[in-house]
């Protein structure tokens, strides 16, 4: 017994630093884990905040100003400006379900279509082309909402494709206007058919989106 107690004892504390061990080891495989995956997620958010516009459009008939602050490191949140060379002016704001790297992914996809396609007149029509690319790209059960409009001198046209009314004050009445649209979300359905409305600005008066 004298000898016993002892050997199963050392046994014990071998066995419990072997555990220490390897519980220390997996802690620091964990640590590079999490490390590895917050530079990940680093790079992939610098990308997306390259995608975004560096500067707002220099047009005399307006003042434009925008905001976004994701709610992780990557998320699916987008806007975007594009000038034609006719003066027309096309904001998209849009919101990919979802967030992290998927959502990013799906970002970058809506941005070079959105690059490609925003010379378009009809917003409909580039709605439903960039619907039909998202679906061919089979992401998933991702999907974006977006609202797009098109201001050429006191007209606005837009399209809502699942995400909330425009808000438009005007400046005359003190109103505010909700331009509300019933839509589904873009890569869901490849014909969809999504409407388009035209309205006329006046000075003073404030669009939200």
């Amino acid at each position: 017994m004298s000898v016993a107690h002892p050997v199963a004892l050392a046994i014990e504390n071998s066995r419990l630093v072997e555990r220490m061990i390897e519980e220390a080891r997996r802690r620091e495989e964990i640590e590079a884990e999490n490390e590895a995956r917050a530079k990940e997620l680093e790079e992939a958010r610098q990308l997306q905040l390259s995608m975004l516009p560096k500067k707002l459009p220099n047009l005399p008939q307006l003042d434009l100003a925008a905001y976004m602050k994701t709610a992780s490191e990557v998320g699916g949140d987008y806007y975007d400006f594009h000038t034609s060379e006719d003066g027309t002016l096309t904001i998209a704001v849009g919101d990919a379900t979802g967030h992290g790297l998927k959502a990013g992914t799906l970002v970058s996809s809506v941005k070079s279509l959105f690059v490609s396609l925003a010379d378009h007149s009809d917003i409909p029509h580039i709605f439903t082309h960039m619907s039909r690319v998202l679906k061919e790209m089979k992401l998933r059960g991702l999907f974006m909402a977006m609202t797009m409009v098109k201001i050429k001198g006191h007209h606005l046209c837009v399209s809502i494709a699942g995400m909330p009314p425009v808000l438009i004050y005007r400046a005359m009445t003190g109103e505010v206007e909700e331009i509300a649209m019933r839509a589904l979300p873009l890569g869901g359905v490849t014909k969809y058919q999504y409407q388009q409305q035209t309205l006329t600005l006046a000075a003073d008066d404030v669009v939200v989106l």
